[in-house]
């Protein structure tokens, strides 16, 4: 039934552990939510789309923004217990950041998707700035970036990406 369901869903919404593989075995778009750790980002299907869990320092209490991931290594970590020796929580995406993500991949799957003015930008900057922060793992995860980052979350999270 797994395998049924994979290859016939118009989108399978995952964290990229496992399951995810199925559907992409039969062409079919993955919608990650949750995605953890940070650098292993599936990005080589234009088709997927995705969120990534977002990292938050214990003693603050703020979300740290791209450019605080990778001066402290976070961006590149692979371990819970990396983050918790660091000092930050994985933080999973809110109700409203995963709903988001489902209308976009529904609106782009039918063909309805509108991109807003700036999206183009948003994407480019983030995916410019993750290729820094990930560091080596860029080479090692990573070839031709095709996916997209889910466009509302760009959008409502800009000085995230600095």
């Amino acid at each position: 039934m797994d395998v049924f369901l994979g290859a016939n869903c118009e989108f399978c919404v995952s964290d990229g552990l496992g399951y995810y593989a199925i559907p992409a075995a039969f062409r079919r778009p993955n919608a990650y939510v949750n995605y953890s750790p940070f650098h292993m980002f599936y990005s080589s299907r234009a088709c997927d789309l995705g969120i990534a869990k977002t990292v938050s320092s214990l003693k603050t209490g703020k979300r740290l923004n791209l450019s605080q991931m990778g001066e402290n290594g976070i961006a590149q970590f692979s371990h819970t217990a990396q983050y918790s020796d660091a000092g930050v929580s994985i933080d999973s995406n809110t109700p409203e950041e995963i709903r988001d993500l489902m209308i976009e991949m529904l609106d782009r799957i039918e063909g309805s998707w509108k991109s807003q003015s700036g999206d183009d930008e948003l994407q480019k900057s983030f995916w410019r700035k993750y290729s820094e922060v990930i560091g080596e793992q860029r080479t090692i995860c990573h070839g031709e970036i095709r996916a997209k980052y889910g466009a509302q979350f760009l959008r409502d999270n800009r000085d995230w990406i600095l």
